[in-house]
């Protein structure tokens, strides 16, 4: 079977691959088929969104999609900046300074949230993959792997996101939990 994977984030696919690997699947991303398409995310749930971007390229492409949204909810901030992780300010670098800013004073626990959509356009039928994975923010970035909140987003071991290799990440994020219950649907 082959799987359209819809992100453009070429970070996400590392994780994503490395995770699936093993399967008897295969996996063709955006930039295989030279898709530059941007699906406005507007819904307000990451499920809202997974949605959005997997039926929008599974009617466009006649393909099994799965897509991810993803996004961090910081406890003290009312789950910012949530669904809007990506867009929080111009910059990675910025939105981890904003962030950081806006947590001063204030408790900094806080998760990381996956909800992946595989979508079949032939059945109509969506399914919903939810992983978490909890931590805080740290006032200054650790480590020089990741992408993302990851520098700033310490682990219950002391280490960032960021100090942790592929391998390390893929057994513990987010996004590799959401990944393993997809895995038993496959």
């Amino acid at each position: 079977m082959e799987i359209l994977l819809v992100t453009k984030n070429e970070n996400k696919v590392k994780e994503i691959k490395e995770a699936l690997k093993g399967k008897d699947y295969k996996l063709i991303t955006l930039s295989d088929l030279s898709d530059l398409d941007e699906v406005e995310e507007i819904g307000l749930t990451f499920k809202e969104n997974a949605f959005i971007k997997a039926k929008y390229y599974a009617d466009k492409y006649h393909k099994v999609v799965l897509s991810d949204d993803s996004g961090l909810e910081v406890f003290s901030l009312e789950g910012r900046p949530g669904v809007h992780s990506n867009r929080y300010a111009k910059t990675q670098t910025e939105a981890n300074q904003k962030l950081i800013e806006e947590l001063k004073g204030k408790d900094s626990h806080a998760r990381f949230v996956t909800v992946m959509c595989l979508y079949n356009p032939f059945t109509k039928e969506a399914k919903y993959y939810k992983g978490i994975l909890k931590g805080k923010i740290i006032n200054s970035p650790r480590g020089t792997n990741g992408f993302g909140y990851d520098p700033i987003f310490l682990l219950p071991n002391n280490k960032t996101l960021a100090e942790l290799t592929l391998e390390e990440k893929v057994l513990i994020s987010h996004r590799s939990i959401a990944l393993e219950k997809l895995r038993s649907d496959l």
